[in-house]
Formats: structure tokens, C-alpha cells, sequence
């Protein structure tokens, strides 16, 4: 699972864009981190489900443009 890179963005060049089938998480930060942390693992978790049933992911990130669209 990956998280947070340095530096931020991710660079183009980074080998991390040609890893195979690798886990990228988002960066989750609240002013309420009870509800607003388990909402975002809930929203990873179930796309991860999603992702290993087969299906594709809600939230696939565009390696060009480094963020989902």
C-alpha cells in the first residue's frame, strides 16, 4: 500500500508508475478524524473489493496526469 510519496507529487520518472498493480492510497485528513478516517478506509476498502473481483477501480488514478479524473 502506498500512501504519501516525497517528493509530492509522485515524479514521472518514478518506477512507481510501471509497478505492477500497486495499491495507492489517499491521504486522509479531517477536522474530524473519526468519521472522516473510517470513511475514506471504508471507500478504499471497497474499491480494493471491487478491484480483486475483477472489476475496474471507481477511482483509477491517470499516471499522466498524477490524480484521477
Amino acid at each position: 500500500m502506498l500512501e504519501i510519496f516525497d517528493p509530492k507529487p509522485l515524479a514521472p520518472a518514478s518506477p512507481l508508475w510501471t509497478t505492477p498493480h500497486p495499491a495507492m492510497g489517499f491521504d486522509c485528513r479531517s477536522d474530524d478524524p473519526a468519521i472522516f478516517v473510517a470513511d475514506c478506509r471504508d471507500l478504499l476498502m471497497a474499491d480494493v473489493e471491487r478491484v480483486m473481483a475483477g472489476a475496474k477501480s471507481k477511482n483509477p488514478v491517470d499516471p499522466a496526469l498524477q490524480y484521477r479524473r
